[in-house]
Order: structure tokens, then C-alpha cells, then sequence
């Protein structure tokens, strides 16, 4: 049992283990009176006056009492966090890191504004602690990254996850808690899902690029490989080429003459796919009455072998477009 959950903890992504931990450890920390919450909590007085900074991470690392409300935002940060940097964010340590630091001040700022607006004040006041809106922005990118994911809420009704963050809103004030904290998160996390993936496609330009110095800081050891000066593949080019390798592999299999090439590619045949070359190979071969078995066999083969080959084409970047 502890060899399998040391496994599962080392095969966490470098952020989220970090995070879960410094979590889990303040906590139980704070718990057993190891450290005082008052140390922790966001105060901008004492930011401003006394130089408190550390009050700008700690309260995102403090999450309440050990009760039912820590252990699911335990969970949903130990999944839906760990999702995001090995999915969303896969070799992209940096700027997943740059999404939480961006979180992170969008909240800080909220509370802050708000502290000074007149009526809404004394709620803004409340909020000294982040970390459940820092939670609940990860879940609410993470849904608008796999909206169409089904999902089940404690059995009782399905729904996708672009609905996930209003399920878990409407739970909250079903048990009673402030909806404020999970409003935050949303908002926080729409204005990145906004500034990241919305505006870019609008204008082409991306505000939120990852400084090169938080790059720097993080290194992602991806494969590349060398390529030939002036020597770009596309996918269909990609595909045209492993065809024109397979070709004479089909054409003896299926005992075809290969010599009237006209026929298969025609006169375009640079801008034809991959797909219309093995079809034309299925029809000739059915036109010669070979067994339905062998010819869906091969055609099923052929094209896995050729969608594999083109995945780890991409992967070592010999392939630009996919």
C-alpha cells in the first residue's frame, strides 16, 4: 500500500506535486498548531506597511480545517491540476506555471479592489484565503479545455464538463458555503481562458506569452531532431510519401499492376491523400474478387501502420502540420 502510493506520487508532474504538497503540509501544519493561520492570511496592510510578502503565496497554500470540504479540494487539485499539466499543458511546464502565477494575481487583485469599493467591502473583507478560488480556476479551465467529456455527479445525473464549475457552484450553496469563493475562481479562470485561447484567435496576438525568464526556469526536454535546409513536410505530404512507400507492397500483395499509375493517382497527384490511394488499391483489388477478410485486413493494417508512423513523425517535429 505505501510502495503504491509513493508511485503514485512521484508520477505527479513536477507543479502539481509541489502545490499539493506545500498544501497538505500547511495544512496539517496549522492543524496541529506546528504554525499559526495568522501568519498566513492575506492582510494588505501588513504587506504594504510591514513588507509581509510571503502573505501573497501562503494564503493560496492554507485550505481551512481538515474536514469533508479539505479533502475534496484535495482531490480536485490532485486531479483536475494534475490533468491540466500532463494533458492541456504537456512539455509546457512553464507555461502552466505562468497560469497559476497569473491566477494567482487576478484573485490578489480582486479582493484588493474590492476591499476598497463601498458596499462590497465587508464581503471582499472576508476573503483572506485563496486557495479554494485558486482550485476552482484550475476546474473551470480544465472544462473549457474538454468541454464534451461526460461526467456524473455523485451518481445522480450526467452532464459534460463544460458545466462542471456550475455543478460544484450550486453544491456549495446546497451545503451552505459562500459562493463567492467559487465565483472567484470562475472569473479568474475565464479571464485566462479568454486571454489565452479566445482573443488569440480574434487578433492573432497572444497577451499571455510566458516570459523567457520563467522559461528559463523550467526545462522540457523535448526530442529535436535535425532537419535538411528548405525541407518542410506537411501531413498529406508526409502521407504522399509513405504511401509512394507501401504502394508496391499492396500492389504485389493484391497482384496489381502497378506500371499504370495514371490511374491510381491521376494528374493532380501531389494534392491527393493518402486515404484515396489505399481506397483506389481496396477497389482494384475488390474488382479482381479477393476475399472481403484479407482485403479489410491489409487496408486496416496499412493505415494504422501509416497513422502511427505520422504521429511519431510529428512528435521528433520532421512533420509542421497536422
Amino acid at each position: 500500500m505505501a510502495q503504491a502510493i509513493e508511485e503514485w506520487y512521484k508520477q505527479i508532474p513536477i507543479i502539481t506535486r509541489s502545490y499539493l504538497t506545500a498544501a497538505i503540509v500547511t495544512t496539517v501544519g496549522c492543524s496541529l498548531d506546528i504554525i499559526s493561520p495568522y501568519n498566513l492570511y492575506l492582510n494588505p496592510r501588513l504587506v504594504m506597511k510591514q513588507y509581509q510578502i510571503w502573505r501573497l503565496v501562503t494564503n493560496f497554500l492554507y485550505f481551512r480545517k481538515m474536514d469533508l470540504d479539505f479533502l475534496f479540494h484535495m482531490f480536485f487539485l490532485a486531479r483536475y491540476c494534475k490533468l491540466l499539466e500532463e494533458n492541456t499543458f504537456r512539455g509546457r511546464t512553464a507555461d502552466f506555471f505562468y497560469m497559476l502565477l497569473f491566477g494567482a494575481s487576478v484573485l490578489t487583485g480582486i479582493v484588493l479592489i474590492g476591499g476598497m469599493i463601498p458596499y462590497v467591502s465587508a464581503s471582499f473583507a472576508k476573503i483572506i484565503f485563496l486557495s479554494n478560488s485558486l482550485t476552482f480556476m484550475m476546474v473551470y479551465v480544465w472544462s473549457k479545455q474538454n468541454p464534451f467529456i461526460h461526467m456524473s455527479f455523485l451518481g445522480l445525473f450526467t452532464f459534460t464538463a463544460a458545466y462542471l464549475p456550475w455543478v460544484l457552484l450550486g453544491f456549495s450553496v446546497l451545503v451552505g458555503a459562500s459562493p463567492w469563493v467559487d465565483l472567484l475562481g470562475m472569473i479568474a479562470g475565464h479571464a485566462y481562458y479568454f486571454l489565452e485561447d479566445v482573443y488569440p484567435r480574434m487578433t492573432g496576438r497572444r497577451p499571455l506569452k510566458t516570459p523567457s525568464f520563467i522559461k528559463a526556469l523550467f526545462t522540457d526536454d523535448n526530442v529535436v531532431v535535425a532537419q535538411p535546409n528548405n525541407y518542410n513536410y506537411t501531413f498529406e505530404s508526409a502521407l504522399f510519401h509513405l504511401v509512394n512507400a507501401w504502394r508496391e507492397y499492396l500492389a504485389s500483395f493484391y497482384c496489381c499492376d502497378i506500371a499504370n499509375n495514371a490511374e491510381l493517382y491521376g494528374s493532380d497527384n501531389e494534392h491527393s491523400t493518402g486515404q484515396d490511394h489505399v481506397g483506389a488499391y481496396h477497389d482494384r483489388a475488390r474488382a479482381k474478387n479477393y476475399p472481403e477478410e484479407i482485403v479489410t485486413m491489409v487496408m486496416t493494417m496499412t493505415m494504422t501502420m501509416l497513422v502511427t508512423i505520422v504521429k511519431k513523425l510529428e512528435k521528433r517535429g520532421l512533420i509542421s502540420e497536422l
